[in-house]
């Protein structure tokens, strides 16, 4: 077998996964269903995962990778220097997240509703991946305190406080309300990161 139908064929699994695990669940879902759903062999599935919970874990990194790399990650607080205008940079955050999360509703729904269900490891890798996104944001707010855009705060615990509100806003726009617009649901998350960031304006400098 190629290196190039290696990679389909885990790609075709990992599809698989999201969609088997996304509607019967993880509990109910046995390899020979993935590989069935895939249309692959029983052995490929051997080739790239161990077992069930193994492309599992997988579906966790890759969920909080992609949504670090096309969301976070590209948006550093020290560019806001050049610009001068946090509030877009924070709206294209918030639109990158939710948007990111829209595309993928199974997917995200799986990790951050189904992982403590599934797992002890699962459990523990996505308390992991979390305390990643903490680790970014803190140091986001710490660039933003030092540009004198943002109150100065107990930035680890601001951090936390942020990642719920994501945790949250994802949940309301791929479960509760998959319907309203990402650009509007972005707009009203971020007044509330803003009405919680800014303070005083007078305090921060941005008036």
């Amino acid at each position: 077998m190629s290196r190039s139908n290696k990679l389909t064929s885990r790609d075709r699994l990992v599809r698989a996964a999201i969609e088997v695990f996304g509607t019967r669940g993880y509990h109910s879902t046995r390899v020979s269903d993935l590989v069935s759903h895939a249309g692959v062999a029983h052995g490929t599935f051997y080739l790239y995962f161990d077992n069930k919970e193994a492309i599992f874990l997988y579906l966790i990194d890759d969920f909080f990778t992609r949504l670090r790399n096309q969301t976070l990650d590209r948006f550093p607080g020290s560019a806001v220097a050049d610009t001068g205008d946090l509030k877009a940079q924070l709206f294209e955050m918030w639109r990158s997240i939710l948007g990111h999360c829209r595309r993928e509703p199974l997917l995200t729904v799986l990790v951050l509703r189904e992982s403590y269900a599934v797992s002890p490891d699962a459990r523990t890798r996505v308390e992991e991946r979390f305390a990643q996104i903490v680790g970014s944001i803190e140091t986001y707010l710490k660039e933003l305190t030092e540009l004198g855009l943002i109150r100065r705060s107990m930035t680890n615990a601001s951090a936390w406080g942020v990642l719920g509100l994501i945790e949250r806003a994802i949940h309301y726009a791929v479960v509760v309300n998959p319907d309203v617009e990402v650009d509007t649901l972005a707009h009203e998350f971020l007044q509330i990161e803003l009405n919680g960031l800014l303070g005083d304006p007078a305090e921060s400098g941005t008036a």
